[in-house]
């Protein structure tokens, strides 16, 4: 199986679990309904967990500026319609 595939599964498995909506999954015949759970009892089993947080940001601020900049700079332009 790809390591992608399992980990974006991983990640909707955990994400639902923390939200502590009443999701819960069954592993090895036995229900977690927690997220804390869920990993102790990957990690029992042997498995290896890396958590990675790769959560882009965007400066809105920048961006604003930058957009007024251009409005302004193409304002200037001569019209193709002229």
């Amino acid at each position: 199986a790809c390591v992608y595939e399992d980990s974006a599964v991983i990640a909707d498995v955990l994400t639902g679990l923390a939200a502590a909506n009443g999701s819960s999954i069954e592993y090895r015949g036995r229900r977690f309904d927690s997220a804390t759970a869920f990993i102790e009892a990957l990690l029992q089993n042997g498995h290896r967990i890396t958590v990675r947080d790769e959560r882009m940001y965007a400066d809105f601020l920048s961006i604003a500026k930058l957009t007024s900049r251009c409005a302004r700079a193409c304002s200037k332009l001569p019209s193709a319609h002229s």
